[in-house]
């Protein structure tokens, strides 16, 4: 009767942590790294402290005109990142055989 219980709790706590990591990337999360990955060159020294689900980004920097300048990247950023989005994708090409010649 205790080797049941065992595979039980093993497979229960096995899916709450595979789980949580799956629910923390979030699309947000994602389109908020890439944000970083492009901007955190706008101000050297920056340092990330956190990217939450829902996107947001949380940074710290000792010069209150580098962190603007940062701040300002990582919002024309996220406005492009918008219109990619919102944009609808293309029909793929499609080749279509030549009618028969007669």
């Amino acid at each position: 009767m205790r080797a049941p219980r065992l595979v039980m709790v093993g497979l229960l706590a096995v899916s709450i942590l595979g789980g949580g990591c799956v629910f923390f990337k979030t699309q947000a999360y994602d389109f908020a790294r890439e944000r970083w990955e492009i901007c955190q060159s706008a101000a050297p020294g920056a340092e990330l402290l956190r990217i939450g689900r829902d996107g947001l980004i949380r940074f710290a920097h000792p010069d209150p005109a580098a962190a603007a300048s940062l701040q300002g990247c990582l919002n024309e950023t996220a406005d492009r990142q918008a219109l990619r989005v919102l944009a609808p994708k293309p029909p793929p090409a499609v080749a279509a055989p030549a009618p028969p010649r007669p």
